[in-house]
């Protein structure tokens, strides 16, 4: 049987959407409640489905969900990004270094010589922030782009 706590504060249930740049940037968020005005800064460690606690007064006390909004090039796994890149098949069998995105940008990333497709290759500390002051990961998985074969190399493949 649970009895009355006066001494304990009265818990008030919120959810909040985010972006990864929100996350990665640990951006201010504020909102209305009940006429209150609330501010608080996304703490730059958050992950989806984490609940930050914020104290309201004496009596009440707000905890809000992390729900992270899909984004259209990464993924998140664990404390890591993920991220399909599409690469040249000339540049997937000589290897060479190409442009691929980040959160605040983008970064010149090393394929290797005779990369297959889904390969994945990590690029560390460029994601986002763990508790160590450190960052996450990012892991490229590599998708050979088919539609850059040459004629010449299509015709060579059928012929032999």
């Amino acid at each position: 049987s649970s009895k009355f706590n006066p001494n304990r504060a009265h818990i008030i249930k919120a959810h909040i959407d985010v972006t990864l740049e929100d996350i990665y940037r640990s951006i201010r968020k504020s909102f209305i409640l009940d006429g209150q005005h609330i501010e608080f800064r996304l703490p730059e460690t958050s992950r989806p489905g984490q609940v930050i606690p914020i104290k309201l007064s004496q009596s009440q006390q707000l905890h809000i969900t992390i729900n992270l909004i899909p984004h259209n090039t990464f993924s998140i796994k664990g404390d890591d990004l993920c991220c399909r890149i599409d690469v040249p098949i000339k540049l997937a069998i000589t290897g060479g270094h190409m442009t691929v995105p980040t959160l605040d940008g983008s970064i010149g990333l090393k394929i290797p010589p005779s990369t297959s497709s889904h390969t994945k290759l990590r690029v560390r500390n460029t994601g986002l922030q763990l508790s160590s002051h450190e960052r996450s990961s990012i892991i490229y998985e590599v998708r050979i782009d088919m539609k850059t074969l040459s004629e010449e190399l299509r015709q060579s493949a059928l012929t032999t």
